[in-house]
């Protein structure tokens, strides 16, 4: 198709939507509507050189709008899911899924992908809950934040996806856990309802330092590993 046949098609689709939405509300649908000019399974708009660079077409899950760059690659999708969704995909000029935009039944979720296709950034909500995940390269999470009706939470993993330092709010105020990579917590600072506690453990998971805070006064106190006192102040 030359410009000038483009320019001219895309004139006469501007005055008839222009008609339709805007320049009489009284009109109905039935009286005039864009499906008794234009019906097709495809549309393709192609370039000077002849290559499409958008596509209308439809399928069996509903229909999808493709947009190509100047070299024919397929760059941006959008299309409705199999079941009844909407998904949006960004694909670099290699060809690979970088971003992917997705609706479901509970919220949404957005990815984003290095250039093999592997998910390094999730962002996820739903009814209750709202989460965003750091992945590695071996499709392990090793940062998290997330909240729900209860709170927030912080989270930092080892490779091995092993909790290994938490930051959580709750009703009482918030606390810090850092843990072992056994995920047995090594060092916990918390808010308690009169004031502030730290308690430090070792690898067996028995606590052998206490440190807290009250309204009027504070406590030291020192356990063995077999949580048995051996010293307090006062």
């Amino acid at each position: 198709m030359k410009a000038f046949e483009r320019i001219f098609l895309y004139s006469i689709l501007a005055v008839l939507v222009f008609y339709v939405f805007l320049v009489d509300n009284k009109v109905e649908s039935k009286e005039f509507s864009l499906d008794q000019f234009i019906t097709a399974r495809s549309i393709s708009i192609v370039n000077d050189e002849g290559r499409a660079v958008v596509m209308l077409w439809a399928n069996e899950d509903g229909g999808i709008i493709s947009i190509a760059n100047k070299d024919s690659t397929f760059i941006i999708s959008m299309n409705a899911s199999k079941d009844g969704n909407g998904v949006i995909s960004v694909i670099n000029k290699e060809g690979n899924r970088v971003a992917i935009v997705a609706a479901n039944e509970e919220g949404g979720r957005i990815a984003i992908n290095n250039k093999d296709d592997n998910i390094m950034v999730g962002i996820s909500a739903d009814k209750d809950r709202g989460d965003v995940s750091i992945i590695n390269e071996v499709n392990t999470s090793i940062a998290s934040m997330g909240v729900d009706k209860d709170g927030g939470e912080v989270r930092v993993l080892n490779k091995a996806g092993t909790s290994v330092t938490a930051t959580v709010d709750n009703e009482k105020g918030g606390k810090i856990v850092i843990g072992y990579e056994n995920n047995k917590p090594a060092v916990g600072i918390g808010a308690v309802k009169d004031g502030g506690k730290i308690l430090i453990g070792n690898k067996a998971d028995v606590s052998v330092v206490y440190i807290g805070a009250y309204e009027d006064d504070g406590r030291i106190a020192v356990y063995n590993k077999h949580s048995e006192g051996i010293g307090s102040l006062p």
